[in-house]
């Protein structure tokens, strides 16, 4: 029998795309899942996300809405959503819907043998010189400092959830998706990889390439391969 699914969405200001990611989510995992969760954890935001979320709540009885009161950052909303996950699979959705939900189907017949499966994106078509260079820099930087042999890493994956009694994060920003892979690795789970397409934002703005956000990741990632360091493990092999 297919396992039950979460799926978080993420969001921040999205009131542009929210209601779209929220049906296209419905649509995709009822032909997917027979048992399945959509969790919206609205982060902070200031135009009309929450209340577009408590909406589509309201009418759906398989939505969820959580709120923050500030905003925490992506990996903080994503954890917000794992602790109020109820099924045994979880995975999150940008709101921006880049990820096609309706190829979860391909990560979850991966993880019939892997406990974390992590979708690669076949291209990037919208990506300026700066995006590509600051991606290829972070995917250097972790097979540098920690051994992990992965195509992409802030993209979307798929865990299943008994993981987190093991695997704690402390990265509240975008490092979240590298700190959670680096350590589950280290805690040897079973990884698949799976490739998927990519499609550019529909409306409102990306906020990952702003300088501050790439100076917090970066900040992440060196705290996180010093805990390691200072506690004497060895990195991954890969």
């Amino acid at each position: 029998m297919q396992p039950g699914i979460s799926v978080i969405i993420p969001a921040y200001n999205e009131e542009d795309n929210l209601a779209r990611a929220i049906a296209d989510t419905r649509a995709a995992l009822a032909a997917l899942a027979a048992d399945f969760e959509i969790i919206v954890v609205d982060d902070g935001s200031t135009d009309r996300t929450f209340s577009i979320a408590e909406r589509e709540a309201a009418g759906h009885g398989e939505v969820r809405a959580i709120r923050h009161a500030e905003n925490q950052g992506f990996g903080g909303a994503v954890l917000t959503g794992i602790a109020a996950a109820r099924k045994e699979l979880i995975t999150y959705n940008s709101a921006d819907s880049q990820f096609d939900i309706k190829e979860l189907g391909r990560l979850l017949s991966a993880a019939d043998n892997a406990d974390v499966v992590l979708g690669y994106r076949s291209s990037r078509s919208d990506y300026s010189l700066y995006r590509r260079m600051n991606s290829a820099i972070f995917m250097r930087l972790m097979r540098l400092l920690f051994g992990v042999p992965f195509r992409d890493i802030n993209w979307v994956h798929l865990y299943r959830r008994d993981i987190f009694s093991r695997v704690h994060v402390r990265s509240r920003g975008i490092f979240f998706c590298g700190e959670i892979v680096v350590r589950a690795c280290r805690s040897g789970y079973r990884f698949a990889e799976v490739e998927t397409s990519y499609h550019p934002r529909a409306g409102g703005k990306a906020r990952g390439g702003r300088v501050g956000a790439v100076a917090k990741t970066f900040l992440d990632m060196m705290r996180t391969w010093w805990q390691i360091r200072v506690r004497g493990h060895e990195v991954v092999s890969g």
